[in-house]
């Protein structure tokens, strides 16, 4: 069953929709979403269910033993994954190429394809070694680990999701209508991607790579461009329905495919095409191979090894071979020859050479064997073909091929950020058309989105029934009972997607009272919108879930510094965690900007022979989700997981905080109820696992040294001074050794002589040389959340620790030379990466 199919889309999805949200706890909503995964798969390959559980069964009983670092049982799962995926895929090309190597005719097996098996294969082995590894906790419960291996809406075509990544959400998700609105306006524009364009410009291609002899060169670069767009669109579209259908049952899968065309360079193009599969083969067999760490001829045999498995991974042939030898060459060529030429190279410039290599190469993907790519090369380098453009040609090549052609190039060249440009500026200009100037930006702009989502949407539907071009399309004798479902599902796509936003339409003159002056505190918000839906709508209720965004998504001057969740919690509110909790997919330019100043950092102490680790402190938002309001309640950061990946692919040490602080948050507080900072014990786990991964420093761990439990105490966090609060009881880690103290340090703003910036400080262990000789200095570079509590706990085990603020405009390399830390530790706030 495709996602693109009527099956799925008119009988599947809402039956599964109906029956996932009647479940009020997860529990059950697991075993809905696993039974309807188990008959998505057996739908259209029951005879091979029994495969697909067997590997689940093997991997579940093999992960105690895994996680006791049993290599025997890790050999075992692994062998047992990638063996289905062998027998399965691979087989009949074996003994076909072993046929014609030695001239002996071995019967071919015959044996179908299994849905799936390339990504669930995938999968099993990365649950087996993260177990191993101890990046993903041993799975003791059957139906989590099948439910994290079947989960229908990336069993089919990805991404493919690490175990770690998914496991706390298997126990603790959260449905609003916020993340269901906007995982449903995500599944819609993958649709859309996936019918409107990739079907649409792909009958072009189709007709170029069968016209054989009888193609002409202009046929093949416009056969080969459709190819180029479809293929994008095919792969990234099925992504994106998968990571809706995933938000909507309240899991946040990774991104797949970030604009793949607007690389610079093919190693830009490998960050950003199919990133999961990237990731798998990085983690999983370059870097267990030795990476680049081994050497120039050791770096070309991982790569090559890599990229020719890559290739073969996409299809039991050799053309897929070639395919992924031929990147594997261009990115040798790029790292060793090309590297400061790419640089310099004039944007457009870098980008067309990418685009054409990238389309060069898909000339293997595409031909059913070598013999046709050679053809297919010979065309586009000017072969006579048959001296006309082809009638079946001219047939693809509709006026409605033209519109899609050009809508796909737009959104595949044109870089994001000039989309949400025009985005903006449209939403501006309605919002000033509203009169009396009612309706915010930000909720115009998502009513546009939503419309232009809802629009396509319908496009796509309409498409399906109408073209034979999908093979799933269903013929007119029962079209009475399609059409009501088909409006029914558009009706409740509206409804999800238009949601959020309807209550600022609803009264343009009783909102601007509530919007001007909110309740100060999300329980009184909440009953102040219900109370307005009853008056103007009707029925006590009846939009509270929706209404109680919009106070939250609106980008009003009466915004709250602070927002109130469960018992009396306060949060930290703004846009950023605002747009996380919905789901809303946000640009990387605050990625990349802290990726370049790591990565600045990183250079400087390797040439001065320091060293360097990167520390995002975790939200509160993020460890206790369960407390925060849904405004801003979140179970994943993509932004974090990029930044993350990002920090991996350099080298450059990062360590994620999250597993460190989730693990240990059932046993005691991490994170003051009114206060945005961790607290103390939470700064004590955060030390302890920047030392390990250091190797340096003493651990001051176990707790039962200074740590002696909790006792209630009237606290004044920065979120109750924020909203002019008094203090509020809470309870309190305490301490024995004056263990966060700093009264056994010397303070001071110099550091053997050098005046320290403004706002930074020192703190000197008496009893150590202080400076220069022996002394190991520890510089962190953070904010409020090292400032306080990290800085004493270094200072315990360094002999120098100069803590400065991030933003510190003193913060260069003058400076970096001037101070000459051993060791920085460069800490934020994860929300800054939003």
């Amino acid at each position: 069953m495709l996602f693109s199919s009527n099956s799925f889309l008119l009988v599947f999805l809402p039956l599964f929709l109906a029956v996932y949200f009647i479940g009020r706890s997860i529990q059950v909503r697991n075993v809905v979403l696993l039974v309807f995964s188990l008959l998505f798969y057996a739908w259209g390959e029951p005879t091979f269910i029994l495969v697909l559980a067997l590997t689940i069964v093997v991997n579940w009983l093999l992960t105690p033993a895994i996680a006791r670092q049993n290599r025997l049982a890790l050999t075992a799962a692994v062998t047992w994954n990638l063996g289905v995926l062998v027998l399965a895929k691979y087989t009949d090309f074996l003994i076909s190429s072993f046929n014609g190597l030695a001239g002996t005719s071995i019967a071919e097996t015959g044996v179908a394809l299994p849905l799936g098996v390339s990504f669930f294969c995938f999968q099993a082995v990365s649950f087996a070694v993260d177990v191993f590894r101890g990046d993903a906790r041993a799975e003791t419960s059957l139906m989590r680990v099948a439910l994290y291996i079947t989960m229908f809406p990336q069993l089919v075509a990805g991404p493919i999701v690490r175990y770690a990544t998914v496991a706390n959400q298997l126990t603790r998700r959260f449905h609003t209508l916020a993340r269901g609105s906007t995982g449903f306006r995500i599944f819609m524009i993958g649709l859309a991607q996936k019918v409107v364009l990739a079907n649409e410009i792909g009958r072009a291609a189709d007709v170029a790579f069968a016209l054989g002899p009888r193609l002409d060169a202009a046929e093949a670069w416009l056969g080969l461009g459709s190819y180029t767009l479809q293929i994008y669109y095919d792969f990234a579209g099925y992504s994106n329905m998968a990571i809706g259908l995933g938000l909507i049952c309240g899991f946040t899968f990774p991104r797949n495919f970030r604009q793949p065309y607007t690389s610079r360079s093919i190693t830009e193009f490998w960050r950003r095409w199919h990133m999961s599969l990237s990731r798998w083969f990085r983690d999983y067999l370059y870097i267990p191979l030795g990476g680049n760490r081994r050497g120039d001829a050791r770096t070309v045999f991982n790569l090559m090894t890599v990229f020719l498995l890559c290739g073969f991974w996409h299809g039991a042939a050799w053309n897929f071979i070639v395919w992924g030898g031929y990147f594997g060459l261009f990115l040798l060529f790029e790292r060793f020859l090309a590297k400061r030429a790419l640089a310099g190279m004039p944007v457009f410039v870098a980008q067309a050479y990418t685009l054409l290599v990238v389309m060069a190469g898909w000339v293997f993907f595409r031909s059913s064997d070598l013999g046709q790519a050679g053809e297919y090369f010979a065309a586009l380098a000017g072969a006579p073909g048959d001296g006309g453009f082809d009638e079946e040609m001219t047939r693809a090549v509709m006026p409605f091929w033209y519109l899609a052609a050009a809508a796909g190039s737009w959104f595949a060249l044109v870089p994001a950020t000039a989309g949400r440009r025009m985005v903006a500026s449209i939403s501006t200009r309605l919002a000033r058309a509203v009169p009396g100037g009612w309706a915010g930006e930000a909720n115009v702009r998502h009513f546009f989105e939503g419309t232009t989502a809802l629009f396509f949407f319908a496009l796509a539907v309409v498409l399906l029934q109408a073209s034979d071009y999908n093979p799933s399309s269903i013929s007119g004798s029962r079209s009475m009972i399609l059409r009501i479902q088909r409006w029914l599902f558009i009706l409740i796509g509206a409804i999800l997607i238009l949601g959020p936003a309807l209550p600022v339409f609803l009264s343009p003159h009783a909102l601007p009272s509530l919007l001007s002056d909110p309740p100060h505190s999300f329980p009184a918000f909440t009953e102040s919108v219900d109370k307005l839906a009853a008056t103007h709508v009707g029925g006590e209720g009846f939009l509270l879930e929706a209404a109680k965004h919009v106070r939250f998504l609106s980008d009003t001057k009466s915004d709250l510094p602070a927002v109130e969740g469960k018992n009396g919690w306060l949060f930290f509110n703004s846009k950023k965690l605002r747009n996380r909790a919905a789901g809303i997919l946000v640009g990387d330019a605050k990625v990349k900007d802290w990726e370049r100043r790591a990565e600045a950092l990183y250079a400087e102490q390797q040439a001065r022979g320091g060293r360097l680790i990167v520390v995002p402190a975790p939200d509160k938002a993020t460890i206790y989700p369960e407390m925060a309001p849904y405004s801003i309640r979140a179970d994943a950061s993509e932004s974090l997981d990029v930044f993350l990946r990002a920090m991996a692919d350099r080298g450059i040490p990062a360590l994620d905080l999250r597993p460190v602080l989730l693990d240990q948050r059932e046993r005691g507080a991490l994170y003051g109820p009114v206060d945005t900072h961790w607290n103390q014990r939470a700064a004590l786990l955060a030390y302890n696992a920047i030392v390990d991964r250091l190797g340096e420093g003493d651990a001051l761990i176990p707790p039962t040294n200074h740590f002696k439990g909790y006792r209630r105490a009237l606290i004044e966090g920065d979120l109750t001074r924020m909203l002019q609060r008094g203090a509020q009881e809470a309870d309190v880690p305490e301490f024995t050794g004056g263990l966060f103290g700093t009264e056994r340090f010397v303070r001071t703003e110099a550091i053997a002589g050098l005046p320290l910036p403004q706002g930074a400080y020192g703190l000197i262990n008496p009893g150590s040389a202080g400076s220069g000789g022996d002394s190991v200095s520890v510089l962190i570079i953070g904010d409020s959340f090292s400032n306080s509590f990290l800085t004493p706990l270094f200072a315990r085990n360094f002999d120098r620790v100069i803590w400065l603020h991030h933003s510190n405009e003193r913060l260069d390399a003058a400076l970096m030379n001037e101070l000459a830390p051993d060791i920085v530790v460069l800490e934020f706030v994860e929300r800054l990466l939003e």
